[in-house]
């Protein structure tokens, strides 16, 4: 049993798009958060001070976890459509190396 697996090229490109558009909505998201700060008179300060901490501890990795997101779509679907090119070429030069042979003379 062979180290790897076999992904049909349309669903490599597919996975791509698909990994783009979840960087996508994570940045939109991560955008759109909405803070809580002044919401709560009493432990207003408690509220806006776990606030920072968890949006400074967790603002670097979200950003990395979205760009790292957004690589791996643009890797697949680069791979997809490469494989998918030379696909392309090889059955070019297939076709072509059929009519050449088929115009061949192989009587003497």
């Amino acid at each position: 049993m062979g180290d790897y697996i076999r992904v049909p090229k349309q669903h490599m490109i597919r996975l791509g798009q698909d990994l783009q558009n979840v960087k996508t909505q994570l940045d939109a998201e991560n955008a759109a958060g909405t803070t809580v700060t002044g919401y709560d008179h009493r432990h207003g300060a408690k509220v806006e001070s776990s606030e920072d901490a968890f949006q400074g501890a967790w603002k670097t990795s979200i950003k990395m976890l979205s760009e790292a997101i957004g690589d791996l779509g643009k890797v697949a679907e680069a791979i997809g459509n490469g494989a998918e090119a030379i696909d392309s070429q090889l059955a070019d030069a297939a076709n072509k190396a059929a009519g050449n042979l088929s115009q061949f003379n192989f009587h003497i």
